[in-house]
């Protein structure tokens, strides 16, 4: 163990360390000049992926210089190699969490639904990289993973087994995300005529705020196997169908121009109609006392159809009135004077 053989290895990782530190600097520097700047472009990702494990791949390959060049021990040499591997899996490791990470935060941009699983999915990313980075490291140190491995399995299995249901609605909400049947902000019903606006998808649950504002909690599993009736799709602008009935005296010709008459006031004037529709109607069956028709309006979403078969039923009902026209209802014809007349003859 010479003093030469010391000061040679020291100038040897400070020329290493002096060199590559500032020419790691400038390249980055030139690098991100040429780049979008863009945050979740691609090629963004991957330098700030980048820019850390550089660093300790740099400190790695100076503590292997320093075993290779210091007159060491076998056992300091041994340990300065086990350091070295480390150093590497660790620089990998958070190659890997950093990259996938900035994956998921580029999918979040486009996919706003994703944000609800953020925490969640960053912190099973770091963890399977994590582990996957100390199996890679004991393996290296030569201690048996095997064990480790069985023990995961098996551990697997059992926290499987015990958070079943979370699981279920984990990849049932995932899948409410990525399919998309629902989404914030749309109203829809459920089976069982369970009728609200999606207020938020999360891992486990889906929140519906009810017309009557109360807050309904339905786990991921019963959503994603429920038939969904979506009032936002294709469209929020829905028809609106009013039934009526108008006695067999009645001028249908009448009717129709009245009541489409009235249906194309409401649909100017009360909110949530649709102005530039064009309302009709359309005559069904012969009752035994009347005439059956529906009258078509068009609203621009599912709650608009309430104020106006309000307001329609109310205008109709007067305009009606006016025009003579009546609307048919159960009669009964007495025939008792008839009947006794037939009698005494």
């Amino acid at each position: 163990m010479s003093l030469t053989d010391w000061v040679t290895g020291s100038v040897i990782v400070a020329v290493w360390c002096l060199v590559l530190f500032p020419l790691r600097r400038i390249i980055f520097k030139l690098i991100d000049k040429r780049l979008p700047k863009n945050a979740h472009a691609w090629s963004q990702i991957l330098l700030r992926a980048l820019r850390l494990p550089i660093k300790i791949l740099i400190l790695a390959g100076a503590l292997s210089l320093a075993t290779h060049f210091f007159p060491l021990s076998e056992q300091a040499q041994k340990v300065g190699n086990a350091l070295v591997t480390i150093l590497i899996v660790f620089s990998g490791v958070i190659f890997l969490s950093r990259f996938f990470v900035g994956l998921f935060e580029r999918s979040e941009e486009r996919h706003l639904e994703l944000r609800n699983y953020s925490g969640m999915s960053r912190g099973i990313i770091y963890a399977i990289i994590t582990l996957l980075g100390l199996m890679i490291v004991l393996d290296n140190l030569g201690v048996s993973i095997t064990p480790l491995i069985a023990s995961l399995g098996v551990g697997s299995l059992a926290i499987a087994l015990a958070l079943k249901d979370t699981l279920e609605n984990f990849f049932a909400g995932f899948y409410l995300l990525i399919d998309k049947p629902i989404a914030a902000g749309e109203f829809i019903q459920l089976e069982g005529n369970l009728r609200g606006y999606v207020e938020k998808v999360t891992w486990r649950s889906t929140r519906i705020r009810l017309l009557e504002n109360n807050i309904l909690v339905v786990p991921n599993t019963k959503v994603a196997s429920s038939v969904i009736i979506n009032y936002h799709h294709p469209e929020k602008e829905m028809a609106v169908l009013v039934d009526a009935q108008v006695d067999y005296k009645s001028d249908l010709e009448q009717v129709e121009r009245v009541t489409v008459e009235v249906a194309k006031e409401i649909m100017k004037t009360i909110e949530g109609g649709v102005p530039s529709f064009e309302p009709f109607i359309r005559y069904k069956k012969f009752d035994q006392f009347s005439i059956h028709f529906t009258v078509i309006l068009r609203g621009q979403e599912f709650v608009a159809q309430y104020l106006i078969k309000h307001e329609f039923i109310k205008k109709l009902h007067e305009r009606y009135e006016h025009e003579g026209i009546a609307f048919a209802y159960p009669t009964r014809i007495e025939l008792v004077e008839k009947l006794k007349n037939e009698i005494k003859d």
